[in-house]
């Protein structure tokens, strides 16, 4: 069940978690073939294309999946309804731990995309990053700002959707503090989409990340700041040694 499946990780927020891929965890990833485990699910995976299957150096290592700038990726089927039905809602938070590479081959690298529901860096370090979210009437709402990250440094991201809320629908956080938010044009429910879920670039292999990802996560609600808060402090703080 969805309680035992996360015992590698028992303080993060179960509540609404509908995709979990942690490469620490070996029931998420044995360390080979292109099979990727959603850790909440006993029947969904992604698909592992052309990424490679790291970790930093001494015994306790972080565990991580390694992108090149050219087609590599993680790949969830558009067929999976759950991570469809939260990207396509009205209110979704995303979570990321990542580590972008000093030279970016392409702009715009993605974090990940599904539709034209997205994350994105800048090219160039410090990093920019930016959520954007459209509407189904094409209205855009993005939160973005400079400086998020420098190169070769872990960092934690979550990004929130609220389309019903009056303002600051899109919230960006790095490392459990609030980093930008915005209202826009956008509001109720993220565009449909036919497209996959891609981590790491573009459905149409483009916008590719030089860089490294070792969480991922998608939550069908928004998270609250506490919640966001116990998943950096209980987990994520501690194994990547970051500070606030």
């Amino acid at each position: 069940n969805k309680m035992s499946v996360l015992n590698h990780s028992p303080s993060i927020t179960r509540e609404g978690l509908v995709l979990c891929f942690d490469a620490q965890a070996v029931r998420c990833y044995s360390g080979s073939g292109t099979t990727v485990k959603n850790l909440v699910s006993t029947s969904d995976f992604g698909t592992l294309s052309n990424a490679t299957f790291s970790s930093d150096p001494g015994a306790n290592g972080k565990k991580f999946f390694d992108f090149d700038g050219s087609d590599d990726k993680i790949e969830v089927p558009n067929s999976d309804a759950a991570v469809k039905s939260a990207l396509e809602s009205t209110e979704f938070s995303t979570e990321c731990v990542f580590k972008a590479d000093s030279s970016q081959d392409n702009s715009f690298p993605r974090i990940f995309q599904k539709g034209l529901t997205l994350v994105h860096i800048s090219q160039t370090s410090p990093f920019a990053i930016y959520h954007n979210v459209y509407d189904e009437s094409s209205n855009l709402t993005q939160a973005g700002a400079g400086s998020f990250v420098v190169a070769n440094q872990w960092v934690h991201v979550v990004a929130t959707w609220d389309g019903n809320a009056s303002s600051n629908k899109n919230k960006i956080y790095k490392n459990a503090q609030l980093f930008t938010q915005a209202t826009g044009s956008a509001s109720g429910a993220a565009q449909a989409s036919t497209n996959a879920l891609t981590i790491g670039m573009t459905s149409n292999s483009e916008r590719d990340l030089n860089g490294q990802i070792a969480i991922f996560r998608i939550y069908n609600r928004v998270l609250t700041e506490q919640e966001i808060r116990k998943n950096y402090e209980s987990q994520i703080k501690p194994r990547f040694g970051l500070t606030d």
